[in-house]
């Protein structure tokens, strides 16, 4: 059977705790992945002050490497916020300024942040959805 992006999407929404990916439940690892604020304005300055980004943010239970995607509600991968980099365990926030890979502003909207965080071999994920503004 053929997989449509709709259904991905929703799978996703569906899988939006961290789980141990091709395994069982990751109880042991709270990634606490969220994103603030929450809608936030792409690209867009607050009166006389520079622009100001959405901070994604998360933990690090473990030594590990770590990738952080944005994908639209389609389903389709607009940013790449960080790929394959290497953590200490801890908490760690990454800004977003509501661009896509090319530059170019998002669209308003809803859009899939996932984190994929290797320890040890194992890989773990988990989603938050973020609402861009204008």
């Amino acid at each position: 059977m053929k997989l449509s992006k709709p259904l991905l999407t929703l799978s996703f929404l569906i899988a939006g705790t961290c789980c141990l990916v091709g395994g069982a439940a990751a109880g042991d690892y709270d990634l606490s992945l969220h994103i603030y604020p929450n809608p936030f304005l792409a690209g867009h300055p607050y009166g006389e002050s520079p622009v100001i980004y959405a901070k994604v943010a998360f933990k690090v239970p473990s030594e590990g490497t770590a990738t952080l995607y944005a994908y639209d509600f389609e389903g389709n991968l607009v940013r790449t916020l960080v790929k394959k980099r290497n953590l200490n365990s801890g908490e760690h926030e990454i800004q977003w300024d509501g661009r896509d890979d090319r530059g170019n502003l998002v669209a308003p909207g809803p859009y899939v942040i996932v984190l994929e965080l290797t320890i040890q071999g194992e890989l773990y994920r988990d989603t938050f959805v973020a609402v861009a503004m204008r």
